[in-house]
């Protein structure tokens, strides 16, 4: 038969896995999208590349390709920074439920003494 303080171990020990969980459910989203972001970037810079490589007859050609590629480096630039947010959400939540997981690990070790 279970005694009810070692059904509280267990039910604390779930638990202390439960945000385990959580917080690597939750890094993998972030990371996941600062990857998107990332690549997206990638893709942005490497269109900018090609519009500022273009051969060109006339000026005015020369200057749609300019403002062409200007125009996807933006977004490049604007994805980079999604991918720095991304970045610090992941060490914001990890720091976070860090801190939760050490305060339950600290109880627990009290619990059992």
């Amino acid at each position: 038969m279970i005694t009810f303080k070692d059904s509280t171990h267990e039910v604390s020990d779930d638990f202390l896995q439960e945000s385990r969980l959580l917080r690597k459910g939750t890094a993998l989203l972030l990371a996941r999208s600062a990857k998107k972001h990332g690549d997206t970037a990638v893709n942005h810079f490497n269109t900018a590349q090609r519009s500022f490589s273009k051969k060109s007859d006339t000026l005015e050609d020369q200057m749609v390709n300019l403002l062409s590629g200007m125009n996807e480096m933006a977004e490049g630039l604007v994805n980079l920074r999604q991918q720095n947010g991304a970045n610090t959400g992941i060490a914001t939540v990890s720091v976070l439920l860090n801190e939760k997981t050490d305060k339950q690990i600290s109880l627990l070790m009290k619990k059992r003494r």
